[in-house]
């Protein structure tokens, strides 16, 4: 079964603004959370505080000659990352509007401190605020 996602792009580590826009896809880091291809993952860009983009799942335990987004990501996360599993998450639309604000999803359950969006969160006490998000796209 394909979950949804919800995860934190912090843009102090990793411009995802451009790297969606410029290159339609990114290179994510895997972490411990068993994701799966087509899953969807959507991000809340921490400099726009609000959920811009939604992405697809394509491909799991990349290597790291096949990261073509390292220019995005600041040299200490690229380092991080070194020798570290990533997937292919393709760009499938971005929204741009106001109504996935840090404001109107603090309504639905988005936490305060976005940190414990560090790494994705699939459910649980999130269920309302990424079925919101999910109606919104």
């Amino acid at each position: 079964m394909e979950k949804i996602w919800l995860a934190y792009a912090n843009t102090q580590k990793f411009d995802a603004i451009e790297c969606f826009r410029t290159l339609g896809h990114s290179n994510w880091k895997m972490g411990s959370r068993n994701f799966s291809v087509g899953d969807t993952i959507y991000f809340y860009v921490s400099s726009e505080r609000k959920v811009m983009f939604k992405t697809r799942v394509k491909k799991l335990n990349m290597r790291n000659e096949e990261w073509d987004d390292d220019i995005y990501w600041t040299e200490k996360e690229r380092l991080k990352a070194l020798d570290k599993p990533r997937m292919l998450l393709e760009l499938e639309s971005e929204y741009d509007g106001v109504e996935l604000s840090e404001e109107i999803l603090s309504q639905y359950g988005l936490p305060e401190k976005k940190s414990l969006l560090q790494q994705p969160v699939y459910g649980g006490g999130l269920s309302s605020c990424i079925e919101y998000i999910k109606n919104k796209f």
